[in-house]
Protein backbone atom coordinates (compact mmCIF):
# COMPACT_ATOMS: atom_id res chain seq x y z
CA UNK A 1 0.00 0.00 0.00
CA UNK A 2 1.66 3.10 -0.69
CA UNK A 3 0.11 6.68 0.44
CA UNK A 4 0.42 10.09 -1.26
CA UNK A 5 -0.26 13.63 -0.03
CA UNK A 6 0.29 16.62 -1.90
CA UNK A 7 0.95 19.70 -0.51
CA UNK A 8 0.83 22.34 -2.73
CA UNK A 9 0.37 26.03 -2.82
CA UNK A 10 0.55 28.86 -5.11
CA UNK A 11 3.82 30.10 -4.13
CA UNK A 12 5.58 31.01 -7.68
CA UNK A 13 9.18 29.82 -9.28
CA UNK A 14 10.51 33.47 -8.09
CA UNK A 15 9.52 32.89 -4.38
CA UNK A 16 11.29 29.03 -4.51
CA UNK A 17 14.51 30.74 -6.46
CA UNK A 18 14.21 33.42 -3.74
CA UNK A 19 14.11 30.60 -0.93
CA UNK A 20 17.02 28.89 -2.47
CA UNK A 21 19.06 32.02 -2.46
CA UNK A 22 18.48 32.78 1.02
CA UNK A 23 19.21 29.28 2.29
CA UNK A 24 23.09 28.88 -0.09
CA UNK A 25 23.28 32.52 1.65
CA UNK A 26 22.94 30.79 5.13
CA UNK A 27 25.10 27.96 4.47
CA UNK A 28 27.73 30.16 2.90
CA UNK A 29 27.63 32.63 5.66
CA UNK A 30 27.27 30.15 8.78
CA UNK A 31 28.21 25.98 7.01
CA UNK A 32 31.45 26.53 8.03
CA UNK A 33 30.54 26.94 12.38
CA UNK A 34 28.60 23.98 12.05
CA UNK A 35 31.01 21.59 10.14
CA UNK A 36 32.00 19.22 12.80
CA UNK A 37 30.82 16.03 13.17
CA UNK A 38 28.56 16.17 15.83
CA UNK A 39 27.22 12.90 19.01
CA UNK A 40 24.77 13.47 21.34
CA UNK A 41 25.00 10.85 23.87
CA UNK A 42 21.83 11.19 26.13
CA UNK A 43 20.81 9.42 29.59
CA UNK A 44 17.91 7.88 28.30
CA UNK A 45 18.44 5.90 24.87
CA UNK A 46 14.71 5.56 22.83
CA UNK A 47 17.17 5.33 20.03
CA UNK A 48 18.81 6.75 17.29
CA UNK A 49 18.22 9.48 14.77
CA UNK A 50 21.05 10.23 12.11
CA UNK A 51 20.83 12.94 9.55
CA UNK A 52 23.26 13.08 5.98
CA UNK A 53 23.76 16.10 4.48
CA UNK A 54 23.89 16.61 0.15
CA UNK A 55 27.01 16.28 -1.50
CA UNK A 56 29.48 19.55 -1.37
CA UNK A 57 27.49 20.53 2.12
CA UNK A 58 28.02 20.30 5.42
CA UNK A 59 26.02 19.45 8.41
CA UNK A 60 24.81 22.72 9.45
CA UNK A 61 21.28 21.50 8.54
CA UNK A 62 21.81 18.53 10.47
CA UNK A 63 22.72 20.84 13.54
CA UNK A 64 19.21 22.58 13.03
CA UNK A 65 17.07 19.23 13.38
CA UNK A 66 19.20 18.04 16.06
CA UNK A 67 18.07 21.79 18.12
CA UNK A 68 14.44 20.89 16.98
CA UNK A 69 14.91 16.93 18.12
CA UNK A 70 16.41 18.51 21.60
CA UNK A 71 13.81 20.80 21.88
CA UNK A 72 10.58 18.52 21.33
CA UNK A 73 12.50 14.94 22.45
CA UNK A 74 15.32 16.93 25.29
CA UNK A 75 17.44 13.81 26.39
CA UNK A 76 15.32 10.79 24.67
CA UNK A 77 17.48 9.66 21.81
CA UNK A 78 20.89 10.23 20.77
CA UNK A 79 21.77 11.93 17.32
CA UNK A 80 24.17 11.43 15.09
CA UNK A 81 25.27 14.05 12.49
CA UNK A 82 28.29 13.30 10.44
CA UNK A 83 30.26 14.88 8.04
CA UNK A 84 29.99 12.48 4.70
CA UNK A 85 33.29 11.43 3.48
CA UNK A 86 34.93 13.87 1.11
CA UNK A 87 31.32 15.74 1.22
CA UNK A 88 30.33 12.90 -1.10
CA UNK A 89 33.04 13.72 -3.69
CA UNK A 90 33.25 9.51 -4.05
CA UNK A 91 31.64 6.12 -4.67
CA UNK A 92 28.39 5.66 -2.77
CA UNK A 93 29.98 2.46 -0.94
CA UNK A 94 33.11 5.07 -0.16
CA UNK A 95 30.71 7.24 1.50
CA UNK A 96 28.57 5.25 3.43
CA UNK A 97 30.63 2.71 4.79
CA UNK A 98 32.30 4.99 7.99
CA UNK A 99 28.65 6.24 8.80
CA UNK A 100 27.49 2.67 8.71
CA UNK A 101 30.38 1.41 10.53
CA UNK A 102 29.05 4.17 13.82
CA UNK A 103 25.37 2.70 13.27
CA UNK A 104 26.56 -1.08 13.16
CA UNK A 105 27.82 -0.09 16.87
CA UNK A 106 25.11 1.65 18.16
CA UNK A 107 22.81 -1.49 16.98
CA UNK A 108 25.87 -3.60 18.82
CA UNK A 109 25.35 -1.38 22.03
CA UNK A 110 22.06 -0.91 21.66
CA UNK A 111 19.96 -3.67 20.61
CA UNK A 112 16.57 -3.44 19.59
CA UNK A 113 16.54 0.48 19.62
CA UNK A 114 15.14 1.72 16.94
CA UNK A 115 16.99 3.88 14.01
CA UNK A 116 15.46 6.90 12.03
CA UNK A 117 17.43 7.49 8.74
CA UNK A 118 17.48 11.22 7.05
CA UNK A 119 19.19 12.08 3.63
CA UNK A 120 19.05 15.24 1.71
CA UNK A 121 19.74 14.67 -1.30
CA UNK A 122 23.19 12.71 -2.06
CA UNK A 123 22.67 11.95 1.64
CA UNK A 124 19.18 10.21 0.91
CA UNK A 125 20.90 7.71 -1.31
CA UNK A 126 23.62 7.00 1.09
CA UNK A 127 21.02 6.62 4.02
CA UNK A 128 19.39 4.39 1.50
CA UNK A 129 22.71 2.46 1.00
CA UNK A 130 22.56 2.02 4.80
CA UNK A 131 19.28 0.61 5.39
CA UNK A 132 19.81 -2.03 2.96
CA UNK A 133 22.84 -3.22 4.19
CA UNK A 134 21.09 -2.92 7.95
CA UNK A 135 18.42 -5.63 6.78
CA UNK A 136 19.99 -9.02 8.36
CA UNK A 137 19.73 -6.12 11.30
CA UNK A 138 16.36 -7.36 13.95
CA UNK A 139 15.70 -3.47 14.09
CA UNK A 140 13.64 -1.04 13.53
CA UNK A 141 14.17 1.95 11.01
CA UNK A 142 12.57 4.42 9.49
CA UNK A 143 14.01 5.94 6.25
CA UNK A 144 13.52 9.92 5.17
CA UNK A 145 14.36 11.31 2.31
CA UNK A 146 13.99 14.84 1.23
CA UNK A 147 14.64 15.60 -2.10
CA UNK A 148 16.57 12.07 -2.43
CA UNK A 149 19.10 11.47 -5.65
CA UNK A 150 17.47 8.04 -5.14
CA UNK A 151 17.96 6.85 -9.01
CA UNK A 152 20.30 9.67 -10.24
CA UNK A 153 19.96 13.22 -11.33
CA UNK A 154 18.69 14.01 -14.74
CA UNK A 155 20.59 17.24 -14.41
CA UNK A 156 24.02 15.92 -13.76
CA UNK A 157 23.33 13.54 -16.89
CA UNK A 158 22.67 16.67 -18.54
CA UNK A 159 25.98 18.25 -17.39
CA UNK A 160 27.57 14.88 -18.63
CA UNK A 161 26.28 15.18 -21.92
CA UNK A 162 27.27 18.48 -22.42
CA UNK A 163 30.84 18.11 -20.73
CA UNK A 164 30.34 20.31 -17.72
CA UNK A 165 29.80 18.19 -15.21
CA UNK A 166 33.55 17.47 -15.16
CA UNK A 167 34.06 21.02 -13.41
CA UNK A 168 32.24 20.23 -10.24
CA UNK A 169 32.30 16.67 -9.53
CA UNK A 170 34.88 13.71 -9.93
CA UNK A 171 34.47 11.14 -12.35
CA UNK A 172 33.01 8.94 -9.82
CA UNK A 173 30.17 10.88 -8.95
CA UNK A 174 29.36 11.59 -12.50
CA UNK A 175 29.15 8.37 -13.40
CA UNK A 176 27.14 6.75 -9.86
CA UNK A 177 24.75 9.38 -9.54
CA UNK A 178 23.67 10.42 -13.42
CA UNK A 179 19.90 8.71 -13.87
CA UNK A 180 19.54 5.09 -13.91
CA UNK A 181 23.21 4.29 -13.38
CA UNK A 182 24.17 1.35 -12.39
CA UNK A 183 24.64 2.24 -9.19
CA UNK A 184 21.31 3.53 -8.81
CA UNK A 185 19.79 0.79 -10.44
CA UNK A 186 21.29 -1.64 -7.92
CA UNK A 187 20.40 0.23 -4.67
CA UNK A 188 17.01 0.31 -6.59
CA UNK A 189 16.58 -3.32 -6.63
CA UNK A 190 18.30 -3.81 -3.02
CA UNK A 191 15.35 -1.54 -1.87
CA UNK A 192 13.05 -3.41 -3.43
CA UNK A 193 14.32 -6.67 -1.85
CA UNK A 194 11.97 -8.07 0.82
CA UNK A 195 12.54 -7.41 4.69
CA UNK A 196 12.58 -10.57 6.60
CA UNK A 197 14.34 -9.77 9.32
CA UNK A 198 13.28 -6.18 11.79
CA UNK A 199 10.71 -3.67 9.87
CA UNK A 200 10.76 -0.54 8.06
CA UNK A 201 9.26 2.83 7.54
CA UNK A 202 9.49 4.86 4.53
CA UNK A 203 9.01 8.98 4.02
CA UNK A 204 9.93 10.36 0.61
CA UNK A 205 9.84 14.64 0.52
CA UNK A 206 10.02 16.17 -3.12
CA UNK A 207 9.40 19.77 -4.59
CA UNK A 208 7.94 20.68 -7.66
CA UNK A 209 10.58 23.31 -8.03
CA UNK A 210 13.52 20.87 -7.75
CA UNK A 211 16.41 21.85 -10.41
CA UNK A 212 18.76 19.76 -9.10
CA UNK A 213 17.19 16.61 -9.07
CA UNK A 214 13.91 17.30 -11.67
CA UNK A 215 12.90 13.88 -11.94
CA UNK A 216 10.29 12.51 -9.68
CA UNK A 217 11.03 9.40 -10.16
CA UNK A 218 13.90 9.50 -8.28
CA UNK A 219 13.00 11.74 -5.37
CA UNK A 220 9.60 9.53 -4.99
CA UNK A 221 11.11 6.24 -5.76
CA UNK A 222 8.71 3.06 -6.09
CA UNK A 223 10.26 1.03 -3.78
CA UNK A 224 7.37 -1.72 -3.58
CA UNK A 225 6.92 -1.42 -0.23
CA UNK A 226 4.20 1.05 2.20
CA UNK A 227 5.93 4.09 1.97
CA UNK A 228 4.56 7.94 2.82
CA UNK A 229 5.26 10.24 -0.50
CA UNK A 230 4.66 14.13 0.46
CA UNK A 231 4.93 16.88 -2.65
CA UNK A 232 5.64 20.00 -1.78
CA UNK A 233 5.72 23.33 -4.51
CA UNK A 234 6.97 26.35 -2.21
CA UNK A 235 10.70 25.31 -1.91
CA UNK A 236 13.16 24.11 -4.30
CA UNK A 237 16.39 21.63 -4.03
CA UNK A 238 18.17 23.04 -0.75
CA UNK A 239 15.29 25.17 0.80
CA UNK A 240 13.11 22.45 1.30
CA UNK A 241 15.60 21.38 4.20
CA UNK A 242 14.21 24.34 6.09
CA UNK A 243 10.56 23.29 5.29
CA UNK A 244 10.70 19.88 6.35
CA UNK A 245 10.47 18.62 9.69
CA UNK A 246 10.88 14.64 9.66
CA UNK A 247 10.60 14.80 14.01
CA UNK A 248 6.90 15.13 14.70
Amino acid sequence: MIITNYYNSKTSWADSILKEGLHYLNHILFGNFHCKTTNNTTKQNNGLIVYIHGLNSSTSDGNLYKRDIQQILPNEFEIFVPNVKRKGNCSLQEAAQPILEEIEQYIEKNPGKPIQLIGHSNGGRIAAYIETCLREKPVHIRLTGIAGAFRGSDTLALGNYLGISKLFVPKIVQKELKTNSETAIKLMNKMKEDIKVGSRTYTFYATTNDLAIPNIQSTHPNIGHHAEYVLLSHCGHSSIVSVVRPIE
